[in-house]
């Protein structure tokens, strides 16, 4: 398990068999969850929140994600 709070850059991978567990942040990159890994997401999110606003935070998911949190933007 690997737990973690604050800005994602770049591109991250939760790989197969792996949780992860994301207490808050923002989201200004890449997410993916590949298939059998699980993310949690608690607290606040925010998708791409820095200025200038690009949207090219994107979360992608084949696995199992779950929202407990408030999603901005």
């Amino acid at each position: 398990n690997a737990n973690f709070s604050g800005t994602i850059n770049g591109q991250l991978t939760v790989s197969s068999n792996a949780v992860a567990n994301w207490t808050g942040g923002d989201l200004e990159g890449v997410l993916t969850v590949a298939q059998g890994g699980t993310l949690t997401i608690t607290n606040t999110v925010t998708f791409d929140e820095s200025s200038p606003y690009t949207n090219t935070a994107t979360l992608t998911n084949y696995g199992t994600a779950i929202f407990s949190c408030t999603v901005d933007r």
